[in-house]
């Protein structure tokens, strides 16, 4: 993962038309992936410590392939955000013509 990858994904993580949660998934599996790039040659942090505990217990991040079924819905889920905008849109422009 490289910040070019993480830029690339910034228009999804900062839109306020996708859900919190999709969100939070994509920034745990990638942007923290790309910040701490090289992070064993840094100083242990308590992040670290409770990362290494994590994995400890088999909790690791996800893999490539979830990466891109979770970019996939979260495409999904803003089309759907726009479709149903839309049809409220369209729903109050008859209502006030009424």
């Amino acid at each position: 993962m490289n910040w070019g990858k993480f830029k690339s994904l910034l228009p999804i993580l900062l839109s306020k038309h996708v859900l919190l949660k999709p969100r939070g998934k994509l920034y745990s599996a990638v942007a923290r992936s790309a910040m701490l790039h090289d992070i064993e040659t840094w100083a242990p942090t308590v992040c670290d410590k409770e990362r290494e505990q994590l994995n400890a217990l088999g909790i690791t991040p996800p893999e490539p392939d979830e990466l891109d079924v979770l970019l996939e819905e979260i495409i999904e889920s803003e089309k759907l955000a726009d479709e149903n905008r839309a049809k409220r849109k369209n729903k109050t422009k008859l209502l006030q013509k009424m």
